[in-house]
């Protein structure tokens, strides 16, 4: 199930790309994540949930993905052009998922989902810095 609904995702994207319109319409209910706060959500079963995160000045940065109930993921997109820049998934349980690298400034679109039909609560926060080893 969860290849075909990534084989789904990969032609939506192809067919924006192709249109060049936007993946993520200004019409989508973004929800404002701010740098260095924790957040507690929930997602549906097969839900996806759409943030919108700007970042002050390039830099490290984290995005921290935890106590998760179920099999979550996240994927990291520019504001502007929709490109993938992150994607984090490492595996089909409820393990925390959280990577950091280098981040220019500017705005970016943080999806979450969730892979295992299951509603779900999770803490989501963006970081300054580097995960701790």
């Amino acid at each position: 199930m969860k290849n075909a609904l990534v084989l789904i995702k990969v032609l939506i994207l192809s067919a924006a790309i192709l249109t060049q319109t936007s993946c993520f319409e200004d019409s989508l209910n973004k929800t404002p994540v701010e740098i260095d706060t924790a957040y507690n959500h929930t997602i549906s079963a097969f839900g996806t949930n759409y943030y919108t995160v700007t970042i002050p000045a390039t830099g490290n940065y984290t995005v921290s993905l935890t106590n998760c109930d179920t099999d979550l993921s996240w994927e990291l997109y520019d504001g502007t052009t929709d490109a993938l820049l992150w994607d984090q998934d490492d595996s089909s349980s409820n393990d925390d998922e959280i990577y950091g690298t280098t981040v220019p400034a500017g705005t970016y679109t943080l999806v979450v989902e969730e892979w295992d039909d299951i509603p779900s609560s999770y803490t989501l926060q963006v970081y300054t810095g580097l995960p701790s080893k």
